[in-house]
């Protein structure tokens, strides 16, 4: 699942840098614009899921919400979730590069759901290897160059 959902991952990295649709289901960039896989301006309606993600336990993601959580945005009329993440959930800093398969079982999870009820997800490392930017603290993601690796 880990190298199936990073290859994904890279495939829509790399999607969303060249200016011309994406493969179905994903956005790119064209200019300053985000455009869906037809090449039409993409309009979000969205909320975030903070997903409790300063507890470094991924037990949080499920505490915060479940599949009645994106029907129900659906149902709502959105299309859209920025979905926050924290690194610990994927690798511990004790263990760099040993990847946690819950980590990237739960994302698949999420995923699942929200092509479901056709909910696109804005994937957000929020709380990245070298810590939180907030309030000038942090700093070790931009000046690490092992964390910027990792």
């Amino acid at each position: 699942m880990i190298k199936k959902l990073l290859a994904m991952l890279l495939a829509l990295s790399a999607a969303a840098s060249f200016d011309e649709p994406a493969d179905k289901g994903y956005y790119s960039v064209r200019g300053q614009t985000i455009v869906d896989e037809f090449g039409n301006e993409a309009v979000f309606k969205g909320m975030g899921f903070s997903n409790n993600v300063w507890e470094n336990d991924i037990g949080a993601v499920y505490r915060h919400h479940s599949e009645d959580s994106y029907k129900e945005l659906a149902e709502l009329g959105f299309n859209s979730v920025r979905f926050c993440l924290n690194y610990r959930w994927f690798e511990d800093d004790d263990a760099p590069y040993e990847y946690k398969e819950e980590g990237f079982d739960m994302l698949a999870q999420n995923i699942a759901w929200a092509e479901k009820y056709g909910i696109g997800l804005i994937l957000n490392m929020h709380y990245p290897q070298g810590g939180y930017q907030s309030q000038g603290n942090g700093m070790a993601l931009w000046t690490d160059a092992e964390n910027q690796k990792r």
